[in-house]
């Protein structure tokens, strides 16, 4: 008998999590194979003023922003995340199945559900949602297996609570940490059963959910299906993309695939499913399965000119809108690794002089389609003067004007402006965002920005230096803030710079150029940063006890590569909780005679991966890597591995035990290392807005 099974994929965490502390993504529609429309997914209000999390198709409005009961002030209808929807397929189609996710009654015994809370030792509440899975109607007998993960510290760890027939078959944790876990339980009952799992609380993830009926060898099944990870999609000449061909059932006997391009001057295909778009065209991409059934699955890919080739908003739309793109970093990781893409509106917005002859309407319009929370496009020409005149190069008096004593505060504070999610940003006609500062923020996720030069983000200190020397600027061109703060997000070919402030020896009037305290899935490529002291603060201080935790390295996740940093002082990046992965970066003419600075600072629980970087001497002394000496960075020692750059490990390392023999963590995106001799010519050129003029 050949063995039937039927699987899941469902990562809990996302679902608990996100409903008291983050905002899903928006992502593009997932392969219509991947959605099992039987799957109804059902909500029971459970603090008033909370409206449905989700709908039956698994799409949700109106979702709570905070554990008070917050709703969310947009209202926005918002798409599950693909890996949701990969996970919703159940094999074979013809099984008899509901799934349901819910905080219902009547709870499993001793499920230490009271009132639809999901409890915790059947006391304190975990969260004020409790949702549990339900999966009705399976005939027995089988073997029940979950594959789970642990997504907490070891102070907190979470585990499902699994019941079969209302018996609980399964509570507590096998390990800690980010170790996977297989649990499998033997069911040898005839009847249909119902199979329950609770406490799916705590940043809990979970993988899969196998159930076998017993009796087959479960090693010589034939291959039933073969699906492509993705739709079609589209990429420029010379990107890249990764494809992967997925299997089914798990235990066919020969699982190995056959890719092939049906045409090969548009596209190109390894055995390994990487995609290298070669000139304008289609290709169809298949994934054949090799064990004589006949399964396979294709998809096509439209190859696009590339950028240097256009030359008006028309065609920069045209050929970018709704492109998924290749970063060669953690952005390529988003949403389950189906990366990010360039929004995709019916119209893009055109931010020019001629549209916008008044610098204050150019100004209004741009940070009004800023903020907004749906598709956008926008091209912007020419400068963008986020002060309205308040400040100028010339005169910079408005934040000279500070209140009396005792406090002297400062009278007028930063310039900042929200960017909602979904926003592509690309510039034009030497395009500069002037006297101010972008803020991603409250889950703001797919932002591209490219070919754009942030230019002073002016401000002054917190009080008068004069009365309160130590008082510090907080103004900063791009950040990603808290609670939770951003995601998804590519920056590219732009510029970082005080212009013509100097301010190298201590922030009187800036603070960071691009600093993110909490934001996952970000990759800074191409970009040049000048003329600036404190260029890149990544997790802003040593609190473990913060929401998110700063010292949780996969709450930060980030790539710096192909950037040119000259003429700044520190900060290239300091880090406390970060995966880091620095590579193929030039580093010039770093630090002042008044602060030597150093390259970068990785602090407490900082995971760093520097790969073939060029460092030139600093000329005025110093470490290339400092390493900070706090409680925090004592007790959660930082990691660096360091290799193929031009410097001596030796000759960079403060901390000996702080070196890492070995990766503290496997990048899961491609990327191409380049000798580091070659990057003092190429990076200068290839780096900062030069995509467009």
């Amino acid at each position: 008998m050949k063995k039937k099974t039927f699987k899941f994929s469902i990562f809990s965490a996302l679902f608990i999590t996100a409903v008291v502390l983050i905002m899903f993504p928006v992502c593009e529609e997932p392969p219509e194979d991947f959605i099992d429309n039987s799957i109804k997914w059902t909500f029971q209000e459970q603090i008033p003023g909370w409206k449905p999390f989700v709908d039956e198709q698994g799409f949700r409005d109106d979702y709570p922003a905070s554990a008070n009961g917050t709703l969310n002030p947009n209202g926005t209808t918002m798409r599950l995340d693909a890996e949701y929807h990969d996970g919703m397929t159940l094999l074979p189609a013809s099984a008899s199945r509901t799934i349901r996710w819910y905080p219902e009654e009547p709870a499993p015994p001793d499920s230490g559900f009271s009132d639809g809370f999901i409890m915790s030792n059947g006391a304190t509440p975990l969260t004020p949602l409790g949702y549990f899975l339900e999966i009705k109607d399976v005939q027995g007998p089988f073997v029940f297996s979950i594959n789970y993960t642990h997504r907490t510290t070891d102070e907190s760890p979470a585990w499902p609570v699994v019941f079969i027939n209302k018996t609980k078959v399964h509570d507590g944790p096998e390990t800690q940490g980010l170790t996977p876990v297989y649990t499998d339980y033997e069911y040898t009952g005839e009847d249909i059963v119902d199979i329950q799992m609770a406490n799916l609380g705590n940043a809990l993830r979970i993988y899969d959910i196998i159930i076998s009926p017993i009796g087959s060898d479960g090693q010589n099944d034939a291959v039933s299906s073969v699906a492509i990870n993705v739709k079609d999609f589209s990429l420029a000449v010379n990107d890249i993309r990764q494809l992967t061909g997925n299997i089914l059932p798990r235990t066919a006997k020969n699982k190995n695939v056959l890719w092939t391009s049906n045409n090969t001057n548009a596209a190109t295909v390894s055995q390994s499913g990487l995609v290298t778009a070669v000139a304008a065209g289609t290709a169809i991409i298949t994934a054949a399965a090799q064990d004589g059934s006949g399964k396979k699955d294709s998809v096509t890919v439209t190859v696009k000119s590339p950028l240097v080739s256009m030359t008006t908003p028309v065609e920069i739309f045209e050929a970018l809108r709704g492109m998924k793109v290749t970063t060669n970093g953690w952005a390529d990781m988003a949403y389950n690794g189906a990366g990010i893409t360039y929004a995709n509106p019916a119209n893009f917005l055109l931010i020019d002089d001629i549209s916008y002859s008044n610098a204050q309407n150019k100004r209004t319009a741009f940070t009004n389609a800023l903020a907004l929370h749906t598709d956008k496009f926008i091209i912007i020409s020419g400068d963008i003067d986020l002060s309205d005149g308040k400040i100028s190069d010339s005169d910079k008096s408005y934040f000279d004007q500070f209140g009396p004593a005792p406090n002297y505060e400062r009278e007028n504070r930063d310039i900042t402006f929200n960017i909602g999610s979904n926003t592509t940003i690309i510039g034009i006609n030497n395009a500069r965002i002037m006297f101010g500062g972008l803020i991603i923020r409250g889950g703001a996720n797919n932002i591209i920005i490219r070919n754009v030069t942030f230019w002073d983000a002016h401000g002054s200190t917190a009080q008068n230096t004069v009365y309160f020397p130590d008082s510090k600027a907080s103004a900063t061109a791009l950040q990603v803030e808290n609670n939770p703060g951003g995601s998804n997000i590519w920056v590219d070919h732009c510029k970082f710079t005080d212009g013509t402030c100097i301010d190298l020896a201590r922030n009187y009037n800036h603070d960071g150029a691009f600093d993110i305290k909490y934001g996952r899935f970000i990759t800074v490529s191409n970009t040049e940063f000048t003329n600036h002291d404190k260029v890149m603060l990544v997790g802003s201080n040593d609190d473990t006890s913060a929401v998110p935790n700063y010292l949780n390295p996969t709450e930060r996740q980030i790539t710096l590569h192909n950037n040119y940093f000259h003429g700044v002082t520190q900060r290239m990046p300091r880090t406390r909780g970060t995966q880091m992965h620095i590579y193929n970066n030039y580093y010039s003419n770093i630090g002042v005679q008044e602060n030597s600075g150093s390259f970068m600072g990785p602090g407490a629980n900082a995971q760093f991966i520097v790969e073939n970087n060029y460092f030139e001497e600093k000329p005025f002394g110093g470490k290339t890597i400092e390493y900070f000496s706090s409680p925090a960075d004592l007790l959660y020692q930082p990691k660096v591995f360091y290799n193929g750059n031009n410097i001596a490990n030796n000759n960079t390392i403060w901390w000996v035990r702080a070196s890492a023999a070995a990766r503290p963590w496997e990048p899961g995106y491609t990327y191409t290392l380049k000798n580091n001799a070659v990057l003092p010519s190429t990076i200068p050129v290839t780096a900062g807005p030069t995509l467009f003029k």
